[in-house]
């Protein structure tokens, strides 16, 4: 009877056994679910937060480009080449004021006529050049202002509100970038 008994009990602790692991291989299993459940929840829970804060920083940019380009004066002042208006209304001023990192006013040809970096107006010399990724977003801008009116003498009304604004990879980097025309 003394060995039945203790076979008895080797095989409920061996049973006791065997369920706990088997248990703490389903809570760990469970565990591990959840983990990566609330972590793949935390994702998108920062990618919209991320997508919140660019689709406000584009809105922002955005307006605050208009403030200058919707202007009358800024069309006077630029087709005179006034450099020095240029610097204190369109270039260093909005790197002081909004923070941009860098303005610039193109010319019909596709030439820099006014560039400012780092808060200084940059002299350049003839032919300057935007840098391609920007060049295109230009090229872009003037498509959609060809096809909203095509009617150079009076388009104000017409492309006022036309704008490209895109991220793009920028001097080692991802830029938001805005092009608006002067108007």
């Amino acid at each position: 009877i003394a060995r039945k008994t203790s076979s008895f009990s080797a095989q409920i602790v061996l049973t006791i056994l065997i369920s706990t692991f088997v248990m703490a291989g389903i809570v760990a299993v469970v565990g591990y679910a959840a983990i990566e459940e609330v972590d793949a929840d935390a994702v998108q829970r920062e990618i919209g937060f991320a997508t919140h804060g660019l689709e406000a920083e584009i809105a922002r940019l955005t307006e605050e480009q208009k403030v200058s380009t919707l202007w009358d004066e800024a069309v006077i002042e630029v087709r005179a080449d006034n450099q020095d208006w240029m610097e204190r209304n369109l270039g260093v001023w909005m790197q002081t004021y909004y923070g941009h990192d860098a303005v610039y006013v193109v010319r019909p040809d596709d030439t820099l006529l006014y560039a400012a970096l780092d808060e200084k107006t940059v002299r350049l010399r003839p032919g300057t050049r935007l840098p391609a990724p920007l060049a295109a977003l230009v090229q872009t801008l003037r498509d959609r202002m060809a096809a909203a009116n095509p009617d150079p003498a009076d388009s104000t009304a017409a492309i006022a509100d036309l704008d490209v604004v895109e991220t793009i990879p920028l001097d080692g980097g991802v830029s938001v970038v805005s092009v608006a025309p002067i108007v």
